[in-house]
């Protein structure tokens, strides 16, 4: 496995920053990092969100934004990238600048330090709710069919509503900065890329610790140090994030998700499952039918 793919972005000549729409089969994207700061919107698919040390589920209307050289990649279900598949499944418009792209100084004058606090807030990630988001999610739609210039204002206007808003949900923890990171970059990257791969399957504590390339002691106490959990707690909230996806889709058994999540012991899968969200497989079911049937009235 490798470390996280460096991303080389081609910029527009004609623009200071890049504003891409896609309408795809799938995100195919590998687990990766760059220099520039990222706003990704997710119009219509579903499917997991790594960010660092975060693992969750995302939806279409899923809105994040990313700071420089914080590693991630979203997936979507198996069946997305079935060799037979024609449909287009996949929409989200993509916004990405480096710090000088105003120019160098930019963010340091007084007017901006409400934005540059964002900026640097970005590097944990961060979940854009509430009415931010619809403002948000309005402006880049209108973004595509702008001139540059309005699509420069656009960004600022952007930005502005990012730093003013509380509905923002930080994604990474706290000790999860770049810094650390980076002492464990190649390490920690093969480790996070093959739990992405193969989460659905039980891994075991043998497998993940020789692809970080040390003992099991030494990996366990590495991983703790670095995330701020036991392995094993990372890879069930994993597991469990996949597992509420599956119960949303209504289609499996109980019993069958448990096994389709890598969990080999039904009992121990609900335990699991409970402590992580607070509720039971079949409660966290059953409240999902109904906020599905019911999508303006909550619980």
């Amino acid at each position: 496995m490798k470390k996280p793919f460096k991303e080389s972005i081609t910029n527009d000549p004609h623009s200071s920053f890049r504003l891409k729409y896609s309408k795809i089969a799938c995100l195919d994207s590998p687990w990766h990092l760059h220099n520039y700061y990222e706003l990704f919107f997710i119009l219509n698919g579903h499917g997991m969100r790594f960010v660092g040390d975060c693992i969750s589920s995302f939806s279409s209307g899923d809105m994040v934004f990313l700071g420089p050289n914080l590693p991630h990649v979203w997936r979507n279900p198996d069946a997305y990238y079935a060799a037979t598949k024609t449909e287009t499944d996949v929409e989200a418009i993509c916004l990405q600048f480096d710090y000088d792209a105003f120019g160098k100084g930019f963010f340091d004058i007084p007017e901006m330090s409400s934005i540059k606090k964002l900026l640097i807030l970005s590097k944990r990630g961060l979940r854009i709710l509430g009415h931010a988001h619809s403002e948000i999610a309005t402006c880049l739609v209108e973004m595509l069919e702008s001139g540059s210039f309005p699509r420069l204002l656009s960004l600022l206007h952007v930005l502005s509503v990012l730093a003013s808003t509380k509905e923002v949900e930080a994604l990474t923890h706290p000790s999860f900065t770049y810094s650390n990171y980076r002492q464990a970059h190649e390490r920690m990257g093969r480790v996070f890329e093959y739990i992405s791969n193969n989460y659905k399957n039980n891994i075991t504590l043998e497998e993940v610790s020789k692809q970080a390339r040390m003992s099991k002691a030494g990996f366990c106490k590495h991983f703790k140090k670095t995330t701020l959990k036991t392995f094993v707690q990372y890879l069930n909230e994993v597991k469990i994030n996949y597992a509420s996806q599956l119960l949303q889709e209504d289609n499996l058994t109980i019993s069958e998700i448990c096994f389709k999540t890598g969990f080999n012991n039904l009992s121990y899968f609900n335990r699991t499952f409970k402590s992580i969200t607070g509720k039971t497989p079949k409660e966290y079911q059953k409240s999902m039918t109904y906020i599905l049937k019911n999508p303006s009235q909550s619980l």
